[in-house]
């Protein structure tokens, strides 16, 4: 895999190591949105994974030395093994460079099965996956009273990435991943990605930035392409920024030594209570990326105070059902988030009860927010910024009668096609966009009607009770009356 990094190779580590193979199978594949790229099948490919990792402790074996309580790296290093992490080491590179030896280890660092430990200050070049993070749940206590200042909680600050993948955590809870940079050099790569079961992350103040030039097939866990790619379960990308959308139906097993740890897909223990905020990630638009999405059966997940550039979606809240499996996400929160230039800035698909509020979309190439299928009847959309997009709102429907989300207090402006789309079946029930008796603002005065039928596809998609101000940063108490 061709790699754009500079490589400053002072050191070699050839050192012990305990043998570490990640491999996966199949993953399904769910309903894109319509008029979005279909599910494309991948090429096989065989899994090496982790060959050889070089184990660092509290003891700050070689290549580290011990300062101030940490071990710390004093030279730039080439490696030939990936370096793993043991509980309650705190690894400072003092800035100092890890890059890959001609040995081509694909996976700078990781983490197994260990807690209480700090990676920072790193600068982590060309691997196909700059840190992996495996099986770190934390115990029932943590869980039932969880808490920032546990010593428990594994850290991964203030570090500089750059490769194919950046950060991949797999069914490991309450990591703080906070400060780094990340850099993605590959097509279909992902800045973090986080699955099976992983709970209580709180992924804030990251930079992640894709400089790839085409689509083309992620990976999956180290060794293993997905073997699917499907728009809505985020596998085949030019990149993702942060990604937490189950490989659902996939069987992930990581084999250390001669014990081997299998992480199969189940519905009930999806990834939960995960916050990602205040996230800086830029992503090109004319390939299919999206800045932050999560999906298939995630719990309470919060997407909060991020800002998005380009991409082909900002921010997608995904998910699915079927008769027998329910993996749609549920109580999702996705708030006070700046997104510009993407082809949708929000979607919401296949999701259950998602609030979508205080956001700022504009330069949208479709629309600001689309709604679609379980989202048209769940959602609560409200207090958004929808300006300068083709369209505000887009409705894609596959069976609903009606848009049932409650839409209201949102301000619409300056749609360059109309402020409302739909796609799929035409809607057979009136849908009004309103709440409580309160509508949004259309760009329109009182005087000017504040809702015409040239706003709206269907005579049945209507605002009753339409603003003929700006009302969405406007407090309740201040609100002005509706026009009608």
């Amino acid at each position: 895999m061709k790699r754009a990094v500079a490589l400053f190779l002072l050191a070699s580590l050839a050192l012990n190591f305990t043998p570490l193979v990640v491999s996966a199978h199949p993953a399904t594949c769910d309903e894109a949105d319509p008029g979005t790229p279909g599910c494309v099948a991948s090429p096989a490919t065989s899994s090496s994974g982790i060959a050889r990792t070089h184990r660092i402790d509290p003891t700050c074996p070689p290549p580290t030395t011990t300062h101030g309580g940490q071990c710390v790296i004093t030279q730039d290093l080439q490696l030939s093994e990936t370096l793993e992490l043991a509980s309650d080491t705190k690894l400072n590179c003092q800035d100092h460079r890890l890059t890959p030896s001609s040995a081509n280890p694909e996976v700078g660092v990781v983490i197994i099965r260990s807690y209480g430990v700090k990676l920072q200050n790193c600068v982590i070049e060309g691997f196909l996956f700059g840190v992996v993070v495996v099986d770190a749940k934390m115990p029932a206590d943590y869980r039932a009273h969880p808490n920032n200042d546990d010593p428990r909680r594994n850290k991964i600050l203030d570090n500089r990435i750059t490769g194919a993948e950046g950060i991949l955590v797999i069914k490991s809870d309450a990591l703080e991943i906070s400060g780094n940079e990340i850099t993605m050099t590959s097509n279909g790569g992902d800045g973090l990605r986080l699955y099976r079961d992983s709970d209580f992350n709180h992924i804030v103040n990251n930079r992640i930035t894709d400089v790839a030039t085409g689509e083309g097939y992620g990976y999956l866990v180290p060794g293993q392409l997905d073997v699917i790619l499907c728009l809505c379960a985020s596998a085949m990308f030019v990149a993702n920024g942060l990604d937490i959308t189950e490989p659902r139906g996939s069987s992930l097993s990581v084999r250390v030594g001669s014990t081997t740890i299998d992480f199969p897909w189940e519905a009930a223990n999806s990834p939960e209570d995960n916050v990602f905020e205040a996230n800086h990630i830029s992503l090109p638009r004319e390939f299919i990326s999206v800045g932050i999405t999560f999906g298939d059966g995630n719990r309470r997940p919060v997407v909060r105070g991020n800002v998005i550039q380009g991409s082909w979606i900002g921010i997608a809240a995904s998910g699915n059902f079927t008769d027998t499996v329910d993996a749609r996400s549920v109580d999702g929160i996705v708030e006070d988030n700046i997104v510009t230039d993407a082809r949708d800035g929000i979607q919401v698909i296949a999701a259950y009860n998602t609030t979508v509020r205080r956001n700022f979309v504009s330069g949208a190439a479709r629309a600001g927010i689309l709604l679609v299928e379980a989202a048209l009847a769940t959602s609560a959309v409200t207090r958004n910024t929808l300006s300068g997009n083709a369209f505000g709102f887009s409705f894609s429907n596959i069976s609903s009668t009606r848009v049932g989300a409650a839409v209201y207090l949102n301000d619409v402006t300056g749609s360059s096609v109309r402020a409302i789309r739909t796609s799929g079946p035409a809607f057979t029930q009136p849908s009004d966009l309103s709440f409580a008796g309160r509508g949004n603002y259309w760009g329109r005065t009182c005087a000017d009607g504040g809702f015409l039928a040239s706003d709206t596809p269907s005579s049945l998609i209507t605002d009753g009770h339409p603003f003929g101000q700006p009302v969405a940063s406007v407090p309740d108490a201040l609100l002005p009356a509706p026009c009608r």
